[in-house]
Order: structure tokens, then sequence, then C-alpha cells
């Protein structure tokens, strides 16, 4: 029979709650996988995957397009003067778009993003699934497969009794497991 940990990954990407997203996306990336468990003080306390982070930007709301209650920008003369008593034309940016969330001049202090940066204001412990799947090592490919299958997941995390995690299976593996050592083999 072939068990999960002889076809587990042991060197597993794992990330802190308090990571933001754009961090958890890149090490995601760097590392070309779909997802990982999340570990706060060495203790399992989650999973964050690529699905729940797509969730998350589907969610958020997109910047401001319009002032409200402008429908255009009417005709503009060829040449604006200020007069004395008229604001000043930077009150466009302070009060007609007081609703994006920060004021004018904290907005344009941050050179060094965009804005509306939800990536980086947001964090793993926010999207992440609590919990995790996990599998016993000694838990055969096939039973593997069935469990993953029925819990609708892609990789199931592996573990000794007392939590400690040793690995992490993902359906890849299974296929390459079957596709490798056989069928037949696989059913022993």
């Amino acid at each position: 029979m072939i068990a999960v940990r002889d076809i587990m990954s042991e060197d597993v990407l794992t990330l802190d709650p308090d990571a933001t997203l754009r961090d958890a996306m890149s090490a995601l990336s760097r590392a070309g996988v779909g997802g990982a468990p999340v570990l706060s003080g060495g203790e399992l306390v989650g999973v964050v995957s690529a699905t729940d982070l797509l969730a998350f930007a589907a969610d958020q709301e997109p910047p401001p397009q319009e002032v409200r209650g402008q429908s255009g920008w009417g005709d503009w003369p060829e040449t604006m003067e200020w007069q004395e008593g008229d604001d000043p034309a930077a009150s466009y940016f302070v009060d007609y778009w007081d609703d994006v969330g920060a004021d004018a001049f904290v907005r344009s202090a941050e050179t060094d993003a965009p804005e509306w940066d939800t990536l980086d204001e947001h964090t793993v412990d926010e999207v992440m699934s609590r919990g995790a799947f996990t599998l016993a090592p000694d838990t055969s490919v096939r039973e593997a497969a069935r469990r993953m299958l029925e819990a609708e997941v892609h990789r199931a995390l592996v573990a000794d009794p007392t939590g400690r995690l040793l690995g992490i299976v993902s359906s890849e593996d299974i296929v390459r497991a079957l596709a490798d050592r056989g069928l037949a083999e696989a059913d022993e």
C-alpha cells in the first residue's frame, strides 16, 4: 500500500496569520503552490489558498471612478482665473472626493505605493479557512483521494497524532503517484 507519507512534501511553505495578503500571494507565487498552512507560534490555525485570496479580492469595492452626483465635466473655459473668494482648484480633491476613506493630504503623502492598496492593508488571518483538513501519515493514497474528494479540497496536511505538521499532500501528488506507480500498487 502506498501511504501519504510516501508521496507527501516535507518542505512545506507556511504562512503567519499576520502576514499581509500581498506577502502571502508573493510567497505562494514564488513557491509555485496554490495554498499553505497558517501557523501561529508553531500551532496550526488554518489554511490559506489562492481561492481564499481571489474571493477576498472579488469582494472588494473598487476605488471611486466619479464624483457622486456629477454625470459629466461640463464645459471648461479656455482659461481659468482664480478670483478672490472662489474655492481654490485644490478643493476639488479635498472636498469632492471625501468618501474615499482618507484625507487627500494623507493619501498623497504615500508616494511609494498605489492608493487603495487592500493587499497591504489586510492580513492572512482575515481570509484563511479556520482549521485544516489533515490526514495521518499512514493513510493510504486511495483513502486520501476519497476523503479529499468528499471534502472538496486540493491539499491535505499530514500531521502526527499530536497535531504536529509533518508535510502536505496535494491532489497533484496523488495523481503523480498513481501515474508513476500504477493503480494496482496503490490498491495493495
